[in-house]
């Protein structure tokens, strides 16, 4: 990651290793999109919403001790395949954790495509399936839910694509174990 740094600026902010600029994440953003990126301290979680017209943050005292048990449990039910009542509990609380305060704010008014960048254990939890107990759907059927490693990931993919007059590549993993992968791609 440090030559990456020093050797090409680019790859190091598509790794998340290099400084965000506010500015240029806003620029690269459309109207209806918005990066979350999430700060998970001991005894805080802060959430940074950024739009075009700004950044906006909130604040919240769950420490990272419960988030990341929140975030096991859920992963777990999930893996389990538990049924729905007990998974959407659990995805719900989370829900209402990372997404209901930016949604309350207004932060979130007219976005159709979410950016998130998780922090900490909430890299391992799958933001997608994040349950709106209030509407009865999951986070995915309200947005399109992107991941990025950091908000400097989102604006140096961006420049790369739209400087690169190649298709991009798309890959089936394990087509014969995995069918609806081909389908996918």
């Amino acid at each position: 990651i440090e030559r990456a740094t020093v050797r090409r600026p680019e790859d190091a902010m598509l790794l998340g290793a290099a400084r965000s600029d506010a500015d240029l994440v806003r620029r690269s953003l459309a109207g209806d999109e918005a990066v979350v990126e999430f700060l998970v301290t001991t005894e805080r979680l802060f959430t940074f919403i950024v739009r075009r017209d700004g950044v906006r943050s909130l604040e919240s005292s769950v420490s990272a001790d419960e988030l990341l048990n929140r975030v096991r449990l859920a992963r777990d039910l999930i893996a389990r395949g538990v049924d729905a009542g007990p998974r959407e509990s659990v995805l719900g609380a989370l829900y209402d954790i990372l997404v209901t305060p930016a949604e309350r704010a207004g932060l979130l008014r007219g976005v159709h495509t979410l950016i998130v960048v998780p922090h900490a254990g909430l890299a391992y939890l799958p933001m997608a399936a994040l349950f709106d107990a209030a509407h009865g759907r999951y986070l995915i059927e309200s947005y399109a839910v992107l991941t990025m490693p950091s908000a400097a990931a989102l604006s140096a993919a961006r420049r790369r694509a739209s400087a690169s007059p190649q298709p991009p590549v798309v890959l089936a993993p394990l087509p014969v174990e995995l069918p609806g992968t081909k389908a996918e791609a």
